[in-house]
């Protein structure tokens, strides 16, 4: 097996694992879901942030990709705002929520 091809395959095992590993994780977790998202989104953002530094990616970006990024969080967040709520759901849905 070729060198580029194993380590593809390495790859391909250690998600599997991982996707696995994250159910016994996720019973040892005793924090609730939003700070739990806020916690992983702001760890992401600083591991990117270093990734990028490291392997010396340009920040520079094309207005358009830009533009389009931020269409799609706006989308995003607006979206989560009014879905978020419990009362707008239980105006839409009953108060089976």
């Amino acid at each position: 097996m070729p060198n580029a091809n194993f380590k593809h395959f390495a790859h391909l095992h250690l998600i599997v694992f991982i996707w696995g590993f994250t159910a016994v994780i996720g019973k040892l977790i005793s924090i609730d879901a939003l700070p739990l998202v806020w916690y992983r989104m702001a760890m992401a953002m600083v591991l990117v942030f270093i990734y990028i530094n490291l392997m010396r990616f340009s920040w520079r970006l094309p207005i358009r990709t830009v533009l389009g990024l931020l269409g799609t969080g706006g989308t995003q967040q607006g979206r989560a705002q009014n879905l978020g709520r419990k009362e707008s759901l239980q105006k839409r849905f009953g108060s089976e929520f």
